[in-house]
């Protein structure tokens, strides 16, 4: 059995040949002015059609992130990966540094995606909160060094 990553419609093997695997970045309101101007605006929809757009462009899964200053992430985040989940075939990149927002978004994902970003920015409290909820939805795991 080969590592790999699911969503509703496919599954994505991790180690890519050739490589590498190709993580769409578009849909992180940290890193896209594009993603944050739609989310702001409370358009999904924008949101959904940004998600696409990797995908027919090649990716091999999608990050979302909506961590952004005065927005409810686990709202945000909840919704999005509810609709990507119906729309799009790839898995998806969970990029959250909130458990509870992770725990939500793995409880209801109807497929195996990845969890980015495990790190120890805080003395390892976090990394023990979140490493058993990926364990338990059978998460894989990015880890920052």
């Amino acid at each position: 059995m080969k590592p790999s990553v699911s969503s509703l419609y496919q599954s994505v093997e991790l180690l890519q040949e050739p490589k590498p695997l190709l993580i769409g970045e578009r849909c992180n309101a940290n890193g896209s002015k594009r993603f944050r101007d739609r989310l702001l605006e409370d358009d999904y929809e924008g949101c959904l059609k940004i998600a696409m757009e990797q995908q027919d462009a090649g990716a091999h899964v999608i990050d979302v992130c909506t961590a952004y200053a005065g927005r409810d992430e686990k709202q945000d985040l909840t919704t999005l990966v509810r609709m990507f989940a119906d729309s799009i075939r790839l898995p998806l990149v969970i990029d959250s540094t909130t458990p509870d927002c992770i725990e939500a978004t793995l409880r209801m994902y109807p497929g195996r995606c990845i969890v980015n970003s495990i790190n120890l920015e805080d003395g390892g409290d976090t990394l023990n909160r979140v490493c058993p909820v990926i364990r338990r939805y059978g998460a894989a795991g990015i880890a920052l060094t």
